[in-house]
């Protein structure tokens, strides 16, 4: 190819810094129209939110609930953009059950209409299953295994106790089991004996390295069990032994071993 005269090499030259200039200059008008956009999304009056409406709530503050979902929702990449308050924040938002951080709130359902400009959120709080002790503090917890209030040790057999032996932290809004192999078993025990018409009144969490629980009665009668499995014929058997003569000296049934059954 035949080298270009000086004075073409400076034009050539001229070119192409014109053109880098003229690509450059609209990248940067083409962002500062994007950021106008969404500065005046975020601003905008016309797309605030007007109205909110709160229900299903009992225990926790209308305010409470706003203030949880707004903050939650204002830390997303597209909150930061619109702010909390914008009606198209909302929209995003799916009309199914979501979860958020507050820990007596078990899901929230969010409904915008975007013409009036409103919000509509359905709340669905944790219901108390019973009182976990553990490391010297008592929690209330759901069917979910989720601890969400802090709560003085019972006394009696109207709440449901369980007294956990393991040492380790708890947050509101946590699970208190170590797996969800455990707490399977724990609730799907409970269901079983409840539909025997076997009423239990509180279990014992031992040591995580053993993997045995215990459930008492409210006739007194303990069962040993392991947090890895659910026995075999349970309902059947503690049937078959409430409706027996000897039950008053059962202290302890022991289905610890699977398809083993032991009575002391």
């Amino acid at each position: 190819m035949r080298d270009l005269p000086r004075g073409g090499r400076v034009y050539e030259r001229h070119r192409k810094t014109t053109r880098l200039v003229s690509v450059s200059f609209g990248g940067a008008v083409m962002i500062l129209i994007i950021a106008g956009i969404f500065y005046a999304l975020r601003r905008w009056e016309i797309l605030a939110v007007k109205t909110f409406t709160v229900f299903g709530n009992r225990l926790v503050e209308r305010e409470e609930i706003l203030s949880a979902t707004q903050a939650e929702l204002a830390l997303t990449p597209l909150g930061k953009l619109l702010g909390r308050e914008n009606i198209l924040l909302w929209k995003t938002i799916p009309k199914q059950e979501k979860t958020f951080s507050h820990p007596r709130i078990a899901a929230v359902t969010v409904d915008t209409n975007l013409f009036l400009r409103h919000v509509t959120l359905a709340v669905r709080e944790r219901e108390l299953f019973g009182i976990w002790c553990i490391s010297g503090e008592c929690y209330g917890f759901d069917r979910a295994g989720i601890a969400f209030l802090s709560a003085p040790r019972p006394e009696g057999f109207l709440i449901f106790q369980v007294d956990d032996e393991n040492t380790r932290p708890v947050s509101l809004g946590g699970s208190l089991f170590p797996g969800e192999v455990t707490r399977d078993v724990f609730f799907r025990v409970l269901d079983l004996l409840q539909r025997e018409g076997v009423q239990p009144v509180g279990a014992r969490i031992l040591p995580y390295s053993l993997r045995e629980w215990e459930v008492t009665l409210r006739e007194g009668t303990k069962l040993a069990l392991s947090t890895h499995f659910i026995p075999q014929g349970l309902g059947r058997i503690l049937k078959t032994v409430m409706q027996s003569e000897e039950k008053e000296k059962v202290h302890t049934i022991d289905f610890r071993v699977p398809n083993r059954v032991y009575y002391r």
